[in-house]
């Protein structure tokens, strides 16, 4: 049969390639056989970019028609180069995407769009206006066996079959490999059907005879009750043995019938599925035959999802789709066994393999942790684990946390990329970025290359015990101590992920900071900030904390006043007697309740602190100071704090995803646990606008006082779904997102400056400030060294600090870290003695009386309005390393910042060409653009 499987590739070839014809049709733009890759067709052209599909793998290529460079969704020499990966694991490098789903028992599994599609020949290509579509269908729906026909009437089976074989000797074979029987009338001389071994021929053939309709031996029609006996058992599943076979099973055999022959080998079923494939004969068509004949019909494989794909032109970037709506996934359907079951989509990972850098390349893999990271290509790190880091961090309303999240930093901005040589991409996630994790690899580890994707969470998944009222997903599993629980719902949105090329002295994480810029000026409105005379100091005071204390022997929470309004009056004028320029204040804890205040639907200040007409006095100081005045508010977490405070966890919270009120717990730093006594509810999204509106409302009447700006405690680090029941009521992730987002704008266009904690990257056009934004990565093993993108994107657009000072780990450190990245002084401080937050949830603050580290700020910020002064409202140029340990920081006027992290002096430049600058250890230097390249040893870039 060997003839057989040659003619069946050689027809899939045809078939291939007449398909690609008629597909790209419409889009086919004449080009030159030596542009494209081999094997790929141009489907779509702009004045930069030309794309390319291979429509044997739906893989994509882009090339670069200025510098004829090409860029692949999947390894263009995975099949020579990859030394590593074999078998299906070598195959998944010629995938486009990953699924992540769940069986009804809680099993995880994965499926690749090449090795469960493509293979199987299930996908559509359907052009674009100025791009291509792919549609997946994953999972093979039906088995070989499903398209063989075990009876089927012979005017069927010769229309429907024979007549669409071209080659008489496939015809022939098809023809032989079948029975064409029928049943007669007994006619007065015929003698009955004999009995045979459990075949009563009585009750099963009644008043007729099975005659065969074609030449066949005598031996060969002895046989053929047994073989419509066995094959009606063999096909029915309430059948055991032949006794069971009536009449009214085979009565529809008065019609000539053929019947598929059980002595034939494994290879001439193999031969026979594959020309009735070739001529389109479906398990469809084979279910309608077998129903006629009274056989059960195929079953198709419930385990199938479908996915889409759509990749455009967009001036010089690819734009990468994937329409959410679109995606199907078995939801309660039917499976072989009759019961009810669901196979919950949990995860996508997006082109794992795009721009994959090989073994022998040399370049990084930029991730956004924190400020930013590099991991080196080819590092050899395999004892670290894979990078991933979830966009916007964790969201808290998946499940409660039994042990503190291991990132000390979290994803802001979600873009990721790599560089080799001198070449670089970025890809910046559009759309569903709430829902992404950016993952990363070195080669080495599964396979040969190094890479960098998104992954994104269609349906959050979370496990709970059998307690309570859960919705389970398999009702028949309820059994088990634990089930997985899943969103409802798949999320509203798309996702939507944009591809940028760079080269030269633009393919490094520089280049890729710039065009980012660029993207959120031109797409989102990121305004250029405008230059003063000084640098911001950022001045954060502590009003009130909460603390137990024993009242009259019973212990009870009370308010515990660390800066009263008053005594910050006093502070403002010792820092401005001191010299302290452009002072914004942020005050923390001056609603009711203090730093953890009550429900913020209106203006309740703390009266511990001096009450209303304390704050109003404050307001007008720094008011009359020149002094920024921005008071802290929080609206994500709510504490309770207080029986009529208007909040309702039933009406107000956000659910979990086992449906009860979603809560964060504090963490104690000393144990790594959660469980402490600051825990809070989170605030639905759906609620958050009409919270924001009350609060507003009654605040923006202390503008005219000095009021005039506004903190936003966590708005700007927390993203946070609602997983309520009600599909119509649910809130997903990225629906959260852009409910912050609204809310923000509502803000801005209340108040005269917007100061934000963390600062997720959808909140940056909107705000003036942000406070404790990122200075370092998280320090995962895999990555190489922690670099200033997250600056780089902001300098000159909105001004930034890091953590305070006074509370770093090491002040020295993070002295020299906020020179180098351009962020400006911020100190967290209070009036009373450190004593006061001993033994309470904020003994965090020890280190934040304002007596002893006044002297320390205001020095620092002397310093670093010296240096960091003139290039206020600049962008950054330029970042760089010269050596171990020491950074410049190049500005939009040439002039540079110089850092040295080392115990010893740093030469910069050349003292025998006549210049040279000695940087201190532990120190930074100004290096003014006047200053010639041999003197300073700049690299440009």
């Amino acid at each position: 049969m060997k003839w057989r499987v040659a003619r069946a590739a050689l027809m899939a070839i045809i078939l291939t390639l007449t398909f690609s014809v008629l597909a790209y049709a419409a889009l086919a733009v004449p080009v030159q056989a030596s542009a494209a890759p081999e094997g790929f067709n141009l489907v779509a052209e702009n004045e930069s970019l030309r794309l390319y599909i291979h429509p044997g793998t739906a893989e994509i290529a882009v090339e670069e028609m200025a510098n004829q460079t090409f860029w692949f969704s999947n390894p263009i020499d995975r099949q020579t180069e990859e030394r590593i990966a074999r078998g299906q694991t070598k195959d998944q490098l010629s995938a486009q995407f990953t699924i992540s789903y769940y069986t009804p028992a809680g099993e995880q599994r994965l499926m690749d769009s090449f090795n469960e599609s493509i293979r199987y020949g299930q996908y559509e290509i359907i052009p674009l206006d100025n791009g291509i579509r792919v549609r997946y269908d994953l999972g093979k729906r039906w088995k070989d066996t499903d398209y063989l026909p075990v009876m089927i009437r012979a005017d069927r089976f010769e229309s429907l079959i024979l007549e669409r074989i071209d080659s008489s000797k496939d015809r022939k074979f098809v023809r032989d490999s079948y029975y064409l029987i029928a049943l007669e009338p007994l006619g007065p001389d015929d003698e009955p059907m004999p009995d045979l071994y459990g075949l009563n021929a009585k009750q099963l053939f009644g008043d007729y005879k099975l005659v065969p309709k074609q030449d066949m031996s005598s031996r060969t029609v002895e046989t053929l009750p047994r073989l419509l006996a066995d094959q009606i058992v063999g096909h029915r599943k309430d059948m055991s043995q032949r006794s069971h076979v009536q009449f009214r099973d085979i009565e529809q055999l008065t019609e000539p019938t053929y019947i598929l022959r059980n002595d034939l080998m494994s290879w001439d079923y193999d031969d026979l599925v594959k020309i009735l494939k070739e001529i389109g004969y479906t398990p469809e068509q084979a279910t309608a035959d077998h129903e006629e004949n009274h056989l059960d019909p195929p079953i198709p494989n419930v385990q199938t999802f479908s996915v889409t794909i759509e990749y455009t032109l967009d001036g010089n970037d690819l734009v990468v789709r994937v329409p959410v709506d679109e995606i199907v996934y078995p939801d309660s359907v039917v499976n072989e066994l009759g019961r009810r079951v669901t196979y919950p989509i949990h995860t996508i990972r997006l082109l794992e393999y795009f721009g994959a850098a090989g073994m022998s390349e040399e370049g990084y893999i930029f991730v956004p942790d924190g400020s930013g990271a590099l991991i080196n290509l080819n590092s050899n790190r395999l004892y670290a684990a894979p990078f991933s880091i979830p966009v916007y961090g964790r969201d808290k309303a998946v499940a409660p946390t039994t042990e503190r999240v291991r990132y000390t930093s979290q994803a802001y901005l979600p873009v990721f990329g790599i560089k080799a040589a001198d070449r670089a991409f970025l890809a910046i996630i559009e759309d569903g970025e709430s829902l992404a994790s950016i993952r990363a690899d070195i080669a080495g580890r599964t396979n040969s290359y190094n890479t960098v994707h998104s992954e994104f969470v269609l349906l959050p998944r979370a496990v709970t015990t059998l307690q309570g009222r859960v919705d389970v997903v398999v009702a028949w599993q309820a059994w088990q101590d634990s089930i997985n629980i899943f969103q409802s719902r798949l999320p509203s949105c798309d996702i939507v992920v944009r591809y940028a090329f760079l080269h030269d002295d633009q393919a490094n994480y520089v280049g890729m900071a710039h065009y980012y810029q660029d993207y959120l000026v031109n797409k989102h409105g990121l305004r250029q900030d405008t230059a003063r005379e000084h640098i911001p100091f950022y001045l954060g005071l502590v009003g009130a904390i909460e603390r137990r204390k024993p009242v009259l022997g019973i212990p009870r929470t009370v308010i515990e006043p660390l800066t009263t309004f008053d005594e910050a009056i006093t502070l403002l004028k010792n820092a401005v007697e001191r010299g302290l320029e452009s002072i914004e204040l942020v005050f923390s804890g001056w609603l009711s309740g203090g730093i953890n205040h009550r429900f913020p639907v209106g203006v309740n200040v703390e009266r511990a602190l001096g009450g209303l007409n304390g704050f109003l006095a404050l307001a007008d100081y720094a008011k009359s100071a020149g002094i920024g005045f921005s008071p802290e508010v929080g609206f994500i977490n709510v504490y309770p704090t207080g029986w009529f405070d208007g909040f309702s966890p039933t009406a107000h919270a956000s659910r979990f995803l086992n449906r009860r009120t979603a809560k964060v717990s504090g963490h104690n730093p000393a144990t790594m646990q959660t469980g402490y006594d600051t825990s809070a509810y989170v605030l639905s999204p759906a609620v958050l606008p009409s919270v924001v509106e009350r609060f507003m409302s009654a605040y923006k009447k202390y503008g005219e006082r000095g009021a005039s700006g506004i903190a936003l405690k966590d708005m700007g680090t927390e993203v946070n779904s609602d997983f309520r029941e009600d599909k119509d009521k649910l809130v997903d992730r990225q629906q959260a997102r852009n409910a912050i987002a609204g809310q923000l704008e509502v803000i801005r266009s209340a108040v005269e400056n917007v100061i934000i904690d963390g600062g997720n990257a959808f909140t940056l056009p909107y705000v003036d400030s942000i406070v404790n934004a990122p200075l370092w990565d998280s320090g995962f093993k895999i990555t190489d060294e922690s670099v200033p993108f997250y600056q780089i994107v902001v300098h000159g657009f909105v001004g930034y600090a890091g953590e305070p000072i006074n509370l770093a780990q090491d002040t020295r450190t993070a002295r020299l870290r906020s020179i180098e990245t351009g962020a400006y002084p911020y100190y967290k401080l209070y009036f009373a003695d450190a004593s006061k937050v001993k033994g309470t949830d904020y003994d965090w603050l020890y280190a934040a009386n304002f007596a002893e580290w006044i002297e320390d700020a205001v020095g620092f910020y002397r310093e670093a309005d010296a240096v960091l002064g003139r290039f206020h409202g600049q962008r950054i140029v330029n970042h760089e390393k010269l050596a171990a340990g020491v950074y410049r920081t190049t500005y939009e006027d040439g002039g540079s910042v110089v850092v040295n992290y080392n115990q010893e002096p740093y030469v910069l430049g050349s003292v025998t060409a006549g210049g040279g600058m000695t940087v201190g250890a532990g120190s930074f230097a100004l290096v003014e653009a006047s200053r010639t390249d041999a003197e300073t040893g700049h690299r440009r870039q």
